[in-house]
């Protein structure tokens, strides 16, 4: 599902959120425009989500059935554009009270289903619902603010000058959901499904704390953006010290994960799921260059460099397959874990001293990583 998700947000978001601080004047034109294109592509993700099953797992209508429930969340995930706009203004906490709120009730809910042993169906079910209340939330809080979605205008003129600077970022959206996810498909295509269970448990807790770098990545985005319009010096100021921040909390956030993954996993998921603790310390480290790839988007969105960015995801997709076709026959799912890291390596950070355009963002991640975070 994470694959077909990217192709219904169309990898707008940092194109957008650019938009809305560089033309004040027309937001409700972005906004709307915005939400009809990905409403389109999330109509078109379900549509491919449900064939690709069909095609993948002819045999298994229990599996047919719950990919068919969460692709309807594709058709609710456009509203999330009001993000777009929190984000714009340097607002994301009212975003983030409402979501941690929502998460806490659904944690609490999906504790309470485990208590009862409930079944895999009222799992799915509570995810719909969680994400239909996200949707609601963010209705809520745009209200809140005094601003109202039917005052959005679809500009057809609008569509066309956005998916003609962003197509790259949409095929690029689609090649990261490959490249970050490949993984557990071709584990399960060439082990079995405990396998990807218990390498999808080290995925998860790998990601756990990215929420963090996120939120001070998009906190600091419109800054950027007004940065580059006024004095390069600072703006070259401000994306050295957000790589410094990110690459110092990554680093701290990875050698946690590597010295105790044992503990973690244990207190998590229990003994049955130790053999996650190799690939969750390998996926830990593939987090400093995931955090580092989302700052180094930020600065390709201000310098509109998206032809490069989906020229360097593409190859890392070809990497990360190439990858795990080769390592995961030989070490299992941390052969997975490996070709994970190195994709991500590459797809984020080296590749980025190929191009002379792009090199200088490659210095400053550089500086970033063997200063830890400007510390030393």
């Amino acid at each position: 599902m994470g694959v077909f998700s990217s192709l219904a947000t169309l990898g707008l978001n940092n194109f957008v959120v650019r938009e809305l601080v560089n033309q004040p004047e027309i937001v409700a034109d972005t906004l709307g425009t915005a939400w009809l294109l990905q409403t389109l592509g999330g109509i078109v993700a379900a549509a491919a989500a449900i064939a690709a099953i069909f095609i993948l797992k002819p045999h298994d209508p229990v599996i047919q059935k719950y990919i068919i429930i969460l692709s309807t969340l594709l058709l609710i995930k456009p509203i999330e554009v009001i993000r777009y706009w929190f984000e714009s203004q340097v607002q994301l906490k009212y975003i983030i009270w409402v979501e941690n709120i929502i998460l806490a009730l659904f944690s609490t809910a999906r504790i309470i289903l485990i208590l009862i042993s409930a079944n895999l169906t009222q799992f799915i079910w509570l995810n719909f619902a969680e994400c239909a209340a996200v949707a609601m939330g963010l209705l809520w809080i745009y209200q809140y603010k005094n601003k109202n979605i039917f005052n959005w205008k679809i500009k057809f003129s609008q569509a066309k000058i956005m998916l003609g600077e962003s197509w790259p970022l949409i095929c690029s959206s689609v090649a990261v959901m490959i490249y970050m996810r490949i993984d557990q498909v071709i584990l399960g295509q060439m082990l079995d499904n405990q396998s990807v269970g218990i390498y999808s448990a080290a995925v998860k807790i790998s990601e756990t704390w990215n929420f963090i770098p996120l939120a001070i990545i998009s906190s600091m985005f419109p800054s950027i953006i007004q940065a580059k319009k006024q004095d390069t010096a600072h703006y070259h100021q401000l994306m050295q010290k957000l790589f410094n921040i990110i690459a110092l909390i990554s680093i701290a956030a990875a050698s946690a994960l590597t010295l105790f993954a044992d503990s973690v996993v244990t207190i998590l998921y229990g003994d049955a799921y130790l053999e996650a603790s190799n690939s969750l310390a390998l996926l830990s480290w593939a987090g400093l260059f995931t955090n580092l790839g989302c700052a180094s988007g930020k600065w390709v969105a201000v310098e509109s460099y998206f032809k490069n960015a989906l020229l360097r995801v593409v190859f890392a997709a070809m990497i990360n397959v190439a990858g795990n076709i080769i390592l995961i026959p030989k070490y299992g799912i941390q052969g997975a874990a490996m070709s994970t890291l190195l994709a991500y390596s590459i797809a984020n950070w080296l590749s980025l001293a190929v191009w002379s355009k792009t090199r200088i963002c490659f210095r400053m991640q550089s500086k970033a990583i063997i200063k830890l975070g400007g510390i030393i």
